[in-house]
């Protein structure tokens, strides 16, 4: 597949058919402002006349040939992939078979849950996905790294809290009874020790 734009668009929320492999589907969809049509074939998918179509997550080697068909017939269907599990999208993207290069994106909209592309007959402007291959893989590559250490948690007691626990504890009934120097002197320990 190819890339034409990623600029911003308005994913379908009103009024547009669905296309799921399976009715588990794992990510809520987004919140519709009118009718949703679930098509769990390209026949239902086919009654769905004058609607917009979105393909959820759907394995690269099945939705290839129902995005190219929908895509001669329609102009433009989406292609949603949800944010923890983007896989399918992919290797959609990344596809080498001569169909999928007749595609490209035209669109890209990120929501907190799914990855929204528009996807329509690829022009001649069009450039390869491999940068936008890359940046889907980024934010996986840094949440492979190892947690680091933060340092102690915050309610783990140190040695340094332990100290200037025991200290203010030891200090303050006697505090009105010792020179002002020396509470100053002791408020600058303190403050050393912290």
């Amino acid at each position: 597949m190819r890339i034409g734009s990623l600029d911003d668009y308005k994913p379908a929320d009103t009024d547009y058919a669905v296309f799921l492999c399976s009715s588990e589907q794992l990510q809520p969809l987004p919140a519709s402002h009118g009718t949703v049509l679930f098509c769990f074939s390209e026949e239902e998918l086919d009654k769905a006349v004058n609607m917009p179509v979105v393909l959820a997550d759907v394995p690269a080697a099945q939705a290839t040939p129902i995005l190219a068909r929908l895509i001669r017939d329609r102009g433009v269907v989406e292609y949603w992939a949800p944010r923890s599990a983007a896989d399918n999208l992919r290797d959609l993207v990344g596809s080498d078979v001569a169909v999928s290069g007749a595609l490209g994106v035209s669109g890209l909209h990120i929501s907190e849950r799914w990855i929204h592309l528009r996807v329509e007959e690829s022009v001649g402007t069009s450039r390869p996905s491999d940068d936008f291959l890359r940046g889907l893989s980024a934010p996986l590559s840094l949440s492979n790294v190892g947690p680091r250490d933060q340092g102690p948690a915050p309610d783990v007691l140190t040695l340094r809290a332990l100290v200037i626990s025991r200290a203010a504890t030891l200090v303050k009934p006697v505090k009105q009874f010792l020179p002002s120097s020396v509470v100053v002197s002791l408020y600058k320990m303190l403050e050393k020790i912290r």
